[in-house]
């Protein structure tokens, strides 16, 4: 992303409802891993940090980010960040002394050109039997300017994240919809965008609705976390994935 995306990234993600539910449902289904508490956990692509903030209330989290900006914000929360990205750049030598158990990829691999040699890179960091937890944007028809803006490779299906896994030697063991619940209107948006009845926000500028309105919101995205990989959601915005490296 570029640095208007972070600086309104940096701005919104601790008070919008759609990054405090994301973080809800990340830390949902790695709890559902039996990853144990203390245990060493990788936000790889952690952006500005707030995922990686509240992963480190339960874990030995450390971030992995390439953006300068995004990293010193990270800093500024006191979490431990390091320096790399994708492809071949991930800190390795830098975590070598310990193999992570688990290592979340927030909205990132969309990013990617080579989204399974991004989760190959991923997986080589952890222990055997480690555990990618993976978010992705969904259904490719739903394409508009904003994935542009957000410098998008593609949109998923559960067929080609499934894909992805597969091409990089993981095993899929959760594989759901997610962001359920808000899914009408997100599609009913893209629609209108398509159709060119509204216009696509100006990017770096993501607006919070009204308190009332945002905390409803949030309290249907975190109400579906606590079911996500365990009822089956129907349709959604995006996917939410646990793939497993092999050895256990």
């Amino acid at each position: 992303m570029d640095r208007a995306a972070f600086e309104d990234m940096a701005r919104v993600e601790d008070r919008h409802w759609w990054f405090a539910g994301k973080r809800a449902l990340l830390q949902a289904l790695l709890r559902r891993t039996g990853v144990p508490d203390g245990a060493r956990v990788l936000d790889l692509g952690c952006g500005t940090g707030a995922t990686l903030a509240s992963l480190a209330r339960r874990y030995e989290a450390i971030g992995v980010e390439p953006d300068a900006g995004a990293r010193a914000v990270c800093e500024r929360r006191g979490c431990r960040v390091l320096y790399g990205g994708f492809p071949g750049d991930l800190p390795a030598g830098a975590l070598s002394d310990a193999p992570a158990q688990a290592a979340i990829l927030s909205d990132v691999i969309e990013h990617l050109d080579d989204d399974a040699g991004a989760l190959r890179e991923s997986a080589a960091l952890l222990c055997p039997g480690g555990v990618l937890v993976v978010t992705v944007p969904a259904h490719p028809w739903m394409w508009t300017e904003h994935d542009v803006a957000l410098h998008h490779r593609r949109r998923y299906t559960k067929r080609s994240l499934r894909e992805a896994a597969r091409t990089a030697g993981l095993t899929v063991q959760t594989l759901t919809w997610s962001n359920c619940g808000m899914f009408p209107l997100m599609a009913a948006q893209r629609v209108a965008l398509k159709a060119g009845v509204v216009k696509g926000g100006i990017p770096g500028t993501t607006p919070i609705p009204a308190s009332p309105v945002n905390a409803l919101f949030r309290g249907v995205y975190r109400a579906e976390a606590m079911t996500s990989g365990r009822v089956p959601h129907p349709f959604g915005g995006s996917l939410a994935a646990v793939f497993r490296t092999p050895g256990r």
